[in-house]
């Protein structure tokens, strides 16, 4: 540490964050070591974070690893995590993984987002599903989350294909 950076928490989230929005995977699983060798815990921001750089890289895998180490941990998983792991999954081509994580968010009572929605319909969009699009936004609605422009972006994006007059029917 030749800088004089005090290394803390906070120096390991930022490094965590910095590693995560370029999707370099393999630096930010060294800067996640290296916050627990120095005798730091990671916590839920820390863990969202390097998932950041999964979904950056669509490297569902570690992604997937990560959330079972934050479980197996005890961090607690919100609906960031959650939207995360779901995005990661969608955008790798992974429909039916992406499904199993957001039953799991339901089981476990998390509170689903409209942001959550959104990356379901957009999945639904990437994996040619124009039918489970609809019902995801069907779904938001009876859950109470109003669509926002992003949501019709998304719907709209994912039934393209369908003809005007089912558009204008929704």
């Amino acid at each position: 540490n030749h800088l004089d950076i005090p290394k803390n928490v906070n120096f390991y989230r930022a490094l965590l964050a910095v590693y995560g929005e370029t999707g370099d995977v393999d630096k930010t699983l060294f800067a996640f070591n290296c916050l627990q060798l120095d005798g730091f815990a990671a916590d839920g921001s820390c863990y969202q974070y390097a998932m950041g750089a999964c979904q950056e890289s669509s490297d569902w895998e570690v992604a997937v690893e990560l959330f079972k180490k934050m479980v197996k941990d005890g961090i607690p998983i919100n609906s960031i995590t959650f939207n995360t792991v779901i995005n990661t999954c969608m955008v790798a081509g992974k429909w039916d993984l992406g499904l199993h994580f957001f039953e799991l968010m339901k089981d476990m009572q998390v509170p689903k987002l409209e942001s959550t929605f959104n990356i379901l319909i957009d999945g639904a969009d990437i994996s040619k599903k124009p039918d489970d699009a609809l019902a995801f936004f069907t779904q938001a609605k009876t859950a109470g989350v109003s669509p926002t422009i992003m949501t019709f972006n998304v719907l709209l994006s994912a039934l393209r294909h369908k003809s005007d007059e089912a558009l204008l029917g929704l």
